[in-house]
């Protein structure tokens, strides 16, 4: 969990922009109307929506990478005489940052699926 925590920690700015995000999308009744109007505005709307969420996701990933990449060395690929315990470290630096750009998504998917639930309603 040490090492996780110490992967995470330095990509904690990605992340919280992402659960300020589903605050907006999920929690704020603006977010919750705009997810629910979406359909309704037209294919160009619907377009710019997915296109925003994708540079969120983008933006999420880039930084979460680009703070790792200042912090541990561009060059951090281990060699073959590596203890165990760096690979799985080496693992978590290459992959933690797509969780936020993950995150980003699913906050969208989440929003659009509870907008179609209470417009249901």
């Amino acid at each position: 969990m040490r090492d996780v925590g110490s992967v995470l920690g330095p990509c904690r700015f990605s992340l919280l922009v992402v659960l300020a995000g589903g605050a907006l999308l999920l929690a704020v009744p603006q977010g919750k109307e705009m997810s629910v109007r979406l359909p309704d505005q037209g294919v160009a709307k619907i377009v710019l929506f997915y296109l925003c969420v994708f540079i969120w996701a983008f933006q999420s990933w880039y930084w979460a990478s680009f703070i790792l990449d200042a912090l541990l060395g561009a060059n951090r690929h281990l060699t073959e005489m590596s203890y165990p315990r760096p690979v799985r470290i080496q693992w978590l630096i290459d992959h933690v940052p797509r969780v936020p750009a993950f995150l980003s998504y699913t906050v969208a998917v989440l929003a659009c699926l509870l907008a179609g639930k209470s417009a249901a309603a």
